[in-house]
């Protein structure tokens, strides 16, 4: 019964989140027709197509956000929305839609002044881990996609170590993507760039789209929704127990991160909240700063000074959502089930 009703309590959260028009972050009417070169730059024909400034609710609660650890919010309690968080709400996000005969190409500019990830080890911890759902509580964004009631979920972490399709077992998404476990292909065969920026980092994604969807959707006047969550983590974060392993009276570090925001722009369930329509028009090159298109890139080449994948320490205490009581989990059930997820979060933390 108790699980019940947290399910409720998490269902009726991720409907309270859409009170926000789902054209209210968007600019400009479609998505322009223009292939561009998979690098992580924003090129010129990005900012004369669609492009959505992400708007995360606006009352900063445990009701409406995922914290934890460090980030936590700590006047919450069972029944009792918290509001106070040592998070400094200096992540946002702004996604840019193109297309071309075989796919959608997105990119998204985020604003993050300490990018990082888990170590190397920890990163070969996960992708080892067959039975767990993979790293993703780590600096990173998801995208998500849906056409006629179909979301595809891809995620790239911000080292730009994986990028993959995250959909449930027994769902093919109609994004061609690899899936996690599976996901070298994507980064091998450049279907996504990751880059830094003076202020955080870029990543930019070829989605090509499978026999079945690509003639219904890639054409003028094609539509489809879309969302956006992004992972925010500190430098100094720690790991959080190996929530699999807890349950079974075992105390061991796993390799997500225990101290971290979760925030969501997306749609019922997890789906796509920003209309997207697609058009024949193609970008005005006479507009163009560079022949290429490739403008003024801002990229600058190297990662970000706090960007280390030895940073994060040995591990916390508490264990994260293990300590955080029913509250903690209602909000982290929402989150998930947001992000097109819900699962047994002791199981796969």
């Amino acid at each position: 019964m108790k699980k019940f009703v947290l399910f409720a309590m998490a269902a009726a959260l991720c409907l309270s989140m859409l009170i926000v028009p789902v054209s209210a972050g968007a600019n400009r009417d479609a998505a322009l027709k223009w292939t561009p070169v998979i690098d992580g730059k924003i090129d010129e024909a990005y900012l004369q197509s669609i492009s959505i400034d992400h708007e995360f609710p606006s009352v900063r609660s445990s009701e409406n956000y995922w914290g934890s650890g460090k980030f936590a919010f700590t006047d919450a309690a069972e029944g009792v929305v918290g509001y106070n968080t040592a998070y400094g709400w200096d992540a946002a996000a702004t996604s840019y839609i193109l297309w071309d005969d075989t796919s959608v190409y997105v990119a998204v500019r985020v604003t993050d002044d300490d990018v990082t990830g888990v170590s190397d080890a920890k990163y070969a911890e996960a992708v080892a881990d067959l039975g767990d759902y993979g790293l993703w509580l780590t600096d990173q964004i998801t995208c998500y996609l849906t056409y006629k009631g179909m979301t595809s979920t891809i995620r790239v972490e911000a080292l730009g170590r994986y990028g993959a399709e995250w959909d449930g077992d027994g769902y093919e998404g109609w994004v061609d993507w690899a899936r996690w476990h599976s996901q070298d292909p994507n980064r091998e065969d450049g279907l996504y760039a990751v880059s830094y920026t003076s202020y955080g980092y870029i990543v930019e994604m070829k989605l090509p789209l499978n026999a079945s969807v690509a003639p219904k959707l890639l054409k003028d006047g094609g539509k489809f929704d879309y969302g956006l969550s992004i992972c925010d983590i500190p430098l100094n974060f720690e790991y959080g127990l190996h929530q699999g392993k807890f349950a079974e009276g075992i105390e061991e570090y796993g390799f997500n991160v225990n101290d971290f925001m979760m925030m969501n722009d997306v749609g019922t369930y997890g789906g796509g909240k920003y209309k997207i329509k697609l058009s024949e028009q193609t970008p005005d090159t006479s507009k163009f700063i560079t022949p290429d298109g490739a403008g003024t890139n801002e990229s600058t080449g190297t990662k970000p000074a706090g960007a280390s994948t030895a940073a994060g320490g040995a591990g916390a205490a508490t264990g994260g959502a293990a300590a955080t009581g029913d509250t903690g989990i209602i909000v982290a059930a929402a989150t998930l089930l947001a992000a097109g997820a819900f699962i047994a979060i002791k199981k796969h933390r």
